[in-house]
Parts: structure tokens; C-alpha cells; sequence
């Protein structure tokens, strides 16, 4: 785990939002107008977001689904593999 900060949910126009810390957003090389994925995670009941990346020339958006439906699907083992 990462490190921890707490935010309180504020309004952002008409909807509920969360503000970001600068240096988070630093982190992950995102900045003002840039967008970003926002990830549900059913199972472990949390959001992730993380920017969007242009897709490299001679790689279709299917194979990169692939690869991140493979990636969820496996992500408890690889991650236990890594604390080994």
C-alpha cells in the first residue's frame, strides 16, 4: 500500500467529487485538462485512476483489452508472486 491521505467529498458543479493532492497527481504525470480512466473495482471495493495513453502504433484497442482483462483476471497472483 501507498501512501495515505484523507480527503472529504465536496461538490464539483452539480456532482459529488474528490479533490487530488498535486504531488498524486505528479506521481502518475497527469495534469489540469488531461483524461484519465476511472476503474471500479467490484472486489476490493475501490477506485483506481490512472491516465489515458495513446495506443502505440500496430496495436489494436482489443489486444490491449485483452491484456488488461488477463491482467485483472491474474493481478492476486502476480502481486503474491511479488511479495515473495
Amino acid at each position: 500500500m501507498g501512501a495515505r491521505m484523507f480527503r472529504k467529498v465536496g461538490r464539483m458543479g452539480n456532482s459529488p467529487g474528490i479533490s487530488l493532492p498535486t504531488e498524486y497527481l505528479e506521481k502518475i504525470n497527469v495534469k489540469r485538462g488531461d483524461e484519465c480512466e476511472i476503474i471500479f473495482d467490484e472486489q476490493r471495493n475501490e477506485i483506481r485512476i490512472r491516465p489515458i495513453q495513446a495506443i502505440p502504433e500496430g496495436i489494436s484497442p482489443e489486444f490491449l483489452k485483452a491484456l488488461d482483462d488477463t491482467h485483472e483476471q491474474f493481478e492476486e497472483a502476480i502481486r503474491n508472486l511479488r511479495d515473495r
